[in-house]
C-alpha cells in the first residue's frame, strides 16, 4: 500500500462542511462505531483531526509514563466528576499523586511533573494532545463581581476524546484521597464544587461531600448554601448560622440576599428577614419586599402589606402597583385601584389595563356566585333529583325511588324516571316497563327506541315500527336506522333502502377538514383485531359521514348476496352524501372476492376523488394477482416516498410463505432508505410467531442490533423460551447494557452468584448499577450480608448510594445514634468506613 502512495499526497479540509457532516452523522446512526465516537467528539466540524488522531490519543494513554498516566488519570477524574474544562496546575500536580503506585512514587525524580506535563502536550495526528495548556480568552472570563476569580497560573484542557473514554472506562472508579483533598485546596468555583460534592455524597463519601459543600457555600453556591445553613440550623450551631448568613450578606448578590430573606421569614425572623430584603432592592432585586408583602398579606396584616408593596414601587418596581391595586380593589376603593393601574400603564406597564380588568371580572364573579349560593334556596334540579333516586333505589326502597321520578316527570323532567328504568331493565326487572312507558308517553326518544326494539324482539313489527317512527319524530337519529336494519331482516329491501336513505339526509358533507385517502389506503395494511379485513374501512366510512351507517351496511349486505350493481348503485348513494369513504370499502370487498380489476378500477376512483396516492394499494393487488416483481417495483416506490406500509406487508406476506430471504431483503433494504423500523417489526413478529432463529438472525444484521436483541428476548419472556439467556448475551455482545442487567438476574436466580456479580460489574462500567443495587437488596434480603455490602460497595463506588440507604433502612439501624448504623460517618476514598468525623 505505502509503494501505491508513494509520491501521492491527498490534500484533506481542517474541517467538515455542513453536506459532509450531515453525512457523517448518518453514517454513524447507520452503526459506523469509529465515526459515531469521533462525531461525537468533534468540535467546529473538525472531524478529521478526531479520526486521525483518536487511535493515537488512546495509545498515548496505554503507554504513557507513570506520571503522565496519572496526571491523565486525574484530569480524567476531574472532567466526570463535574469541574470545569480548565484544569488549574496546582491542582493536577497535587491530585495526581495518588494515583501512582508505591514503587512508581517512589522512584520520582524532582521533576516528574514538569515532565509528565511535557509529555502529553506532545500532539498526535490530527494536532490533538492529551492534555494541553490553554490560553483563556478575556471573552471566557465572568465580569469582576459576578463570578468567582478565574484559576491561579496556568490551566489545562483535556482531549475531549479522552475525557469521553475517561466517563466510559473509569465509571466504576472512585477517585483517591488525593484527589479530593486537591479538589478542596485549589478548585475555587462554586459551580465546580457544589458539582464534586455531589459525586462525593453519591459515592457516599460524606465527609469531603461535607466540606466540599461547606466551601461551596462560602463560594456562594445557593443550593450549597441552603443545605449548610439547615446543617446549621438543624445542629443549633446559631454561630455557624450567623457567620454564614454574614457571609453570604457581605457578597452583595441581591439573588442570595433575596433567597436569605425568604429563609429567614420562614424561620420566623421576621425584622432580618426585612433588612435582607430591603439591601436586596437597594442592589436592583425587590422580589424579597414583594414576598415579604404577600406573606403579611396571606396573614391578615394589609396595611404592613400595603408599606411593603409601597417601598417596592419607590424602588422602581412598576409590577408592585398591580399588588396595591388589587388590595384597594379588595377593599372596596375602586377608584383608587384604578388611579394605581394608570400609573401602573403610565409608568410602561402596558398590561395592566387587562390584568386589571380580567382581575375585576373574577373577582365580581366570585362575589356573585358566592352570594348565590349562599342566599339561594334548595332546588330539585335534575342531578338533585337523581341522586336521589338513586339513593333511595339502591338503599332498598324502591317505592319511595319511583314515586320521586314520577313526580320529577310530572314537572317535565324524564332524567330520574329512565334511570330508574334503566337500572331496572338491567336486571331484567318487569317493572322497568312501565316506566319506560311513562316516559314514552312524556315524548321522550330513548324511552320510544327501547320499547321499540322490545316491541321488535316480541315479533310486534306494526307496533314496533309505530314506536321507531315516533322516536324519529322526536329527534332520535338512531331510530330510522333501526327501522331499516329491521325491514331488511325481515325481507322489506326496497323499505329498507328508502329508509336508510332518510337516515342519511340532512349530511351532505363530512364534518372533516381533509380528504382520508392516504389513510384509506393505509387501512388496506392493517389487521383487523375481528379478523374481518373490511372491518377497519367500515368503521372508517361511518366516522366519515355517521348518517350513512345503514347504507353502508346495506352495501356489504347486497355485495355479500352476489348483487354487485346493486351494491355499487347504493355507494353511489353514500356517495353522494359525502362519504367518498365507501369506494375503498367496496373496492376492498372486490379484492377480498379476488375480483382485482373491479378492485383496481374502484381504488382508481377513490384515490381520484381524494386526490391520494394509489400505488401502495396497486402494490397489494400485483402481489394477490401474482406479478410479484411488479408488486416489489412499486413498493420501493411508495418507500421512497415515505410510505413504507406496502414494503412492509409485502415482506410480512414473504415470511408468512417462508421466503424469509426476500423478507429480510425487503426490510434491509428499507433500513439502508431510512427506515429501519421495518426491520425491527419484522423481527418482533418473528418473535411472536415463535420463529425465534429467524428474528435473531435478522436483528443482528440492524444497527442497533444490541438494543433489538434485547427486546426480542423481552417479547420471549412470557414464552418462557429457552434461548432467552442466549439471545440476552448476544445483545450484550452487541453493547446492550439492559441485557448485562438482565443477565445477571438469571445468573443470580439460578445460584451462579459470581458469574451474576461479574456481570453486574460489567453494567456498571457502562453506566449502570441497577443491577448492583438489585443484587445488593435481593442478597441482603437472602440473608448474605457480606453479599449484599460487597455490592452496595461497588454500587456507590460508581456513583449510587441509595442501596447503602436502603440497606441501613432494611436493617433498622437508621437510629438516632451513629455507633448501630452501616458505614454512619461515611466512607473513605479507598472504600473502608470512616471514623467519626
Amino acid at each position: 500500500m505505502r509503494e501505491l502512495l508513494a509520491g501521492r499526497l491527498r490534500a484533506v479540509p481542517a474541517e467538515f462542511d455542513n453536506a459532509a457532516a450531515t453525512l457523517a452523522k448518518t453514517f454513524a446512526a447507520a452503526g459506523d462505531k469509529l465515526l459515531a465516537q469521533a462525531v461525537s467528539h468533534a468540535r467546529d466540524g473538525r472531524l478529521p483531526q478526531v479520526l486521525a488522531g483518536a487511535p493515537q490519543l488512546l495509545q498515548r494513554h496505554a503507554n504513557a509514563s507513570p506520571g503522565a498516566r496519572a496526571v491523565l488519570e486525574a484530569a480524567m477524574d476531574a472532567r466526570r466528576l463535574g469541574i470545569g474544562l480548565y484544569l488549574p496546575m496546582l491542582f493536577l500536580s497535587e491530585a495526581a499523586e495518588d494515583y501512582f503506585g508505591d514503587d512508581d512514587f517512589d522512584r520520582l525524580s524532582d521533576d516528574w511533573f514538569e515532565q509528565a506535563l511535557a509529555e502529553l502536550g506532545a500532539p498526535v495526528h490530527g494536532d490533538l494532545a492529551p492534555l494541553r495548556g490553554v490560553r483563556r480568552r478575556r471573552s471566557d472570563r465572568p465580569p469582576v463581581g459576578l463570578d468567582e476569580s478565574p484559576p491561579q497560573g496556568p490551566a489545562y484542557r483535556l482531549a475531549d476524546y479522552l475525557e469521553q473514554h475517561g466517563r466510559e472506562s473509569r465509571r466504576r472508579l472512585c477517585p483517591p484521597a488525593s484527589f479530593w483533598e486537591a479538589v478542596h485546596r485549589n478548585i475555587v468555583s462554586s459551580d465546580d464544587l457544589a458539582q464534586v460534592a455531589q459525586a462525593a455524597y453519591s459515592r457516599h463519601r460524606t465527609q469531603w461531600a461535607h466540606r466540599l459543600r461547606c466551601k461551596a457555600a462560602f463560594a456562594g453556591d445557593m443550593g450549597a448554601m441552603s443545605w449548610l445553613l439547615a446543617e446549621y440550623e438543624k445542629a443549633g450551631d446559631h454561630h455557624g448560622a450567623d457567620a454564614l448568613l454574614q457571609r453570604a450578606t457581605a457578597s452583595g448578590d441581591p439573588n442570595v440576599l433575596v433567597w436569605l430573606s425568604v429563609r429567614r421569614e420562614a424561620a420566623g425572623d421576621h425584622v432580618r428577614a426585612e433588612a435582607l430584603a430591603v439591601e436586596a432592592a437597594h442592589a436592583g432585586d425587590t422580589r424579597g419586599l414583594i414576598r415579604l408583602g404577600c406573606s403579611r398579606e396571606q396573614a391578615g396584616d394589609q396595611s404592613e402589606a400595603e408599606a411593603y408593596f409601597r417601598r417596592a414601587v419607590d424602588l422602581g418596581d412598576v409590577q408592585a402597583l398591580r399588588h396595591l391595586a388589587r388590595l384597594e380593589e379588595e377593599a372596596g376603593d375602586h377608584g383608587a385601584a384604578e388611579v394605581l393601574v394608570e400609573q401602573a400603564a403610565a409608568a410602561g406597564d402596558r398590561s395592566a389595563a387587562t390584568w386589571f380588568a380580567d382581575f375585576r371580572a373574577r373577582s365580581r364573579s366570585f362575589k356573585a356566585s358566592e352570594e348565590a349560593r349562599r342566599t339561594a334556596p334548595e332546588l330539585t334540579t335534575t342531578a338533585t333529583v337523581v341522586r336521589s333516586v338513586e339513593a333511595k333505589e339502591t338503599g332498598g326502597d324502591h317505592e319511595a325511588a319511583q314515586a320521586l321520578a314520577l313526580e320529577a316527570a310530572e314537572r317535565g323532567d324524564c332524567e330520574a324516571l329512565l334511570w330508574l328504568a334503566r337500572w331496572r331493565s338491567r336486571r331484567d326487572d318487569q317493572r322497568a316497563v312501565p316506566l319506560y312507558e311513562r316516559a314514552a308517553a312524556a315524548g321522550d326518544g330513548g324511552a320510544l327506541i327501547w320499547l321499540a326494539g322490545r316491541s321488535q324482539e316480541a315479533g310486534d313489527v306494526r307496533q314496533a315500527e309505530s314506536l321507531y317512527l315516533r322516536a324519529a319524530q322526536a329527534g332520535i337519529a338512531d331510530a330510522l336506522h333501526d327501522l331499516a336494519r329491521m325491514h331488511e331482516e325481515a325481507g322489506d329491501s326496497d323499505k329498507a333502502e328508502e329508509l336508510a336513505r332518510r337516515a342519511a339526509e340532512g349530511t351532505k358533507t363530512s364534518w372533516h377538514s381533509h380528504l382520508p385517502g392516504d389513510y384509506c389506503h393505509h387501512l388496506g395494511f392493517q389487521e383487523s383485531s375481528t379478523g374481518d379485513p373490511l372491518e377497519p374501512l367500515y368503521d372508517a366510512a361511518v366516522t366519515w359521514v355517521r348518517s350513512t351507517r345503514t347504507l353502508l351496511w346495506l352495501v356489504r349486505r347486497r355485495f355479500d348476496a352476489g348483487d354487485h350493481d346493486r351494491a355499487e348503485h347504493l355507494a353511489r348513494q353514500v356517495a353522494g352524501f359525502g362519504n367518498i369513504v365507501v369506494w375503498f370499502y367496496l373496492a376492498r370487498m372486490h379484492e377480498e372476492a379476488a375480483d382485482y380489476a373491479q378492485a383496481e378500477r374502484l381504488f382508481r376512483r377513490a384515490s381520484e376523488q381524494s386526490n391520494s396516492d394509489v400505488a401502495p394499494t396497486l402494490v397489494r393487488l400485483r402481489e394477490k394477482s401474482g406479478d410479484q416483481e411488479q408488486a416489489e417495483e412499486l413498493a420501493v416506490r411508495c418507500l421512497a416516498a415515505r410510505k413504507p406500509a406496502a414494503l412492509l406487508w409485502l415482506a410480512y406476506r414473504r415470511d408468512d410463505s417462508d421466503d424469509y430471504e426476500a423478507a429480510e431483503r425487503l426490510v434491509l433494504l428499507a433500513a439502508e432508505a431510512g427506515a429501519p423500523n421495518l426491520l425491527r417489526h419484522l423481527v418482533m413478529r418473528r418473535g411472536t410467531a415463535g420463529k425465534v432463529e429467524a428474528a435473531e438472525r435478522l436483528a443482528v444484521r440492524a444497527a442497533d442490533a444490541g438494543r433489538l436483541l434485547y427486546d426480542l428476548a423481552d417479547v420471549l419472556r412470557d414464552k418462557k423460551e429457552d434461548s432467552i439467556p442466549a439471545l440476552l448475551q448476544r445483545a450484550a455482545d452487541n453493547g446492550n447494557v439492559g441485557a448485562l442487567c438482565s443477565l445477571a438476574e438469571l445468573e443470580e436466580k439460578s445460584g451462579r452468584h459470581e458469574r451474576a456479580e461479574f456481570l453486574a460489574l460489567q453494567a456498571a462500567d457502562a453506566g449502570n448499577t441497577s443491577a448492583l443495587e438489585e443484587l445488593a437488596k435481593g442478597r441482603e434480603v437472602a440473608g448474605d450480608r457480606r453479599g449484599a455490602e460487597r455490592c452496595a460497595l461497588q454500587a456507590a463506588d460508581a456513583g449510587n448510594s441509595a442501596v447503602i440507604v436502603w440497606l441501613s433502612r432494611k436493617r433498622k439501624d437508621a437510629t438516632a445514634e451513629h455507633n448501630g448504623r452501616l458505614w454512619p460517618y461515611g466512607l473513605d476514598p479507598d472504600g473502608s468506613a470512616t471514623t467519626a468525623w
